[in-house]
């Protein structure tokens, strides 16, 4: 889905994007709040972290940059730009919680930034 989205955004430029993307995130979040309300147990400060971070820093900002730089890159590229924010995410675990990722997380993680960095290196060596 994410990569129809990115797909989707590409093609019609002309077009903002952002009111789906909060379509989007007000349905996923109404989804989630109806599936898991019988055990949901979240404190005042855990909402508020939860709005702060997933709202804003990753829904808003984020994804408001990924549709302004998508406008002027191919949807393959941007797709493996995002997936960097996939593999960083347990880097940012490990920094601020101390969770050590496991080895095939490691793994993945280079393989996705290696296929980053080689198609990064790709273009600028063809336009040069």
């Amino acid at each position: 889905v994410f990569s129809i989205f990115a797909v989707i955004t590409r093609r019609e430029r002309s077009i903002d994007m952002l009111p789906t993307l909060v379509v989007g995130a007000v349905l996923t979040g109404a989804i989630s709040l109806v599936v898991s309300w019988p055990e949901l147990h979240l404190g005042s400060s855990d909402v508020l972290l939860c709005f702060i971070w997933g709202g804003i820093v990753s829904g808003l900002l984020g994804n408001w940059l990924f549709i302004k730089a998508i406008r002027h890159l191919a949807a393959a590229e941007i797709t493996l730009l995002m997936l960097t924010e996939f593999v960083l995410g347990p880097l940012w675990v490990l920094f601020f919680i101390g969770e050590v990722p496991g080895s095939f997380t490691i793994l993945g993680g280079i393989l996705v930034l290696g296929a980053v960095g080689a198609r990064a290196a790709w273009d600028l060596r063809r336009s040069a």
